[in-house]
């Protein structure tokens, strides 16, 4: 009896069981934010059940896709629930006027009419202003935009006194800043703050440094229009050159490639493939040049600013470099699905947005559709080998 060529979608190709567990964290992550819990814990009780009417009849082995499911859902709900209640909870405390004392972590420049810089701080101790009250031990991150720049590097711990603080309302707004893990966003022309203490040396301050000269050496070079596209297309950074970027959108979007301009994994890929090329001309042994490979990856993800899609590829490159070099064997679906499962765990709200969903929806596509070609071309150079 021959199967259907539908069939061979499902059955041929080998799963692991973490894609099964993937399933079911993304079905129990969009379970708890769509308001279907009770459904999502039938779901697991109906899976738990036919689990042990199979293990009873089949043996333990074919009940493992259901209960790495049935986990997965449970890990899904749990993860998302302590996420926004923890999130919820810090937000609240991070309203009203207060003095905040925080490290500043990253500061970065735009071209808006309002505001010249983007800080980012973790602010690890808060207290109402004006309030004859101790410091409350409480972590969190701030994005301020400012317009007048304080005499402040990063990595600086510093005090900033009555700023006023206003959580955003908004329920979209708000899951997207839980996504990026910032508790409140403040815009303000000067804040009022004092250097409390400023390290020698520190590894955030010397990258951003290097990193912001490098920039700043680049952009002399280049004429505006040609480093706007060089910023966007290698470096990832769309916050300068807007109006350069504008005028030429509208010839990326006329030919349907205007994801060009947003870097992504690709670019990744091309810089991968374009050192692989040079180091065979190294006469080096294979691993020094996936060793130098892998540093030249890191030092180009320090040197740039990161994406969803530029992290996801990152992060499945590095897996690639540690199985090569352990000579571990490997999949790219399996890698892909790894660091899917992984993002999730740690910030299951990453699901609703749509720049995830087509990131790693898209590439799990293509890998899905290798893998089959992969398994179909080694049924047929089976077939042949037994008709001979």
């Amino acid at each position: 009896m021959t199967r259907s060529p539908i069939m061979h979608l499902f059955i041929l190709p080998p799963i692991h069981p973490l894609l099964f567990i993937t399933a079911g964290l993304i079905a129990g992550i969009a379970a708890y934010y769509t308001g279907s819990c009770a459904m999502a814990w039938c779901g697991v009780a109906a899976l738990l059940l036919v689990a042990g009417a199979r293990a009873l009849h089949l043996g333990f082995r074919r009940i493992v896709p259901f209960l790495a499911v049935a986990v997965g859902i449970i890990l899904g709900l749990c993860s998302a629930w302590w996420q926004e209640r923890t999130y919820q909870q810090t937000r609240q405390q991070f309203d009203g006027t207060l003095d905040i004392v925080a490290t500043l972590t990253d500061r970065t420049a735009i071209e808006h009419r309002m505001a010249r810089e983007c800080w980012t701080l973790a602010a690890d101790r808060i207290r109402p202003h004006d309030h004859d009250t101790d410091w409350q031990d409480l972590s969190g991150t701030i994005q301020i935009y400012l317009a007048h720049i304080p005499d402040v590097m990063v990595g600086d711990r510093v005090e900033i006194t009555g700023m006023r603080v206003k959580p955003s309302r908004d329920d979209d707004f708000g899951r997207y800043l839980m996504r990026q893990g910032v508790v409140a966003t403040v815009f303000t022309s000067r804040v009022v703050l004092h250097v409390l203490e400023r390290p020698r040396w520190s590894v955030c301050r010397s990258v951003r440094q290097w990193r912001d000269g490098l920039y700043q050496s680049i952009r002399q070079k280049l004429s505006p229009q040609t480093f706007a596209l060089f910023s966007s297309l290698f470096l990832g950074n769309r916050k300068v050159g807007k109006k350069e970027l504008d005028r030429v959108s509208g010839k990326f979007r006329q030919w349907g490639v205007m994801h060009y301009l947003a870097r992504s994994g690709l670019h990744l890929v091309i810089f991968a493939a374009a050192w692989t090329f040079i180091l065979r001309f190294v006469p080096v042994p294979l691993l020094c040049k996936q060793i130098v490979l892998l540093l030249l990856a890191i030092l180009y993800a320090l040197f740039s600013w990161s994406s969803l899609s530029f992290a996801r590829a990152f992060a499945v490159f590095l897996l690639y470099q540690a199985c090569v070099m352990a000579r571990v064997p490997f999949h790219f679906i399996y890698l892909l699905t790894l660091v899917c499962f992984v993002l999730l765990v740690c910030n299951p709200v990453q699901l609703l947005f749509l720049d995830f969903q087509l990131s790693f929806g898209l590439t799990f596509a293509l890998g899905w559709f290798n893998l089959l070609r992969r398994c179909h071309r080694a049924a047929f150079d089976r077939n042949r080998c037994s008709s001979r």
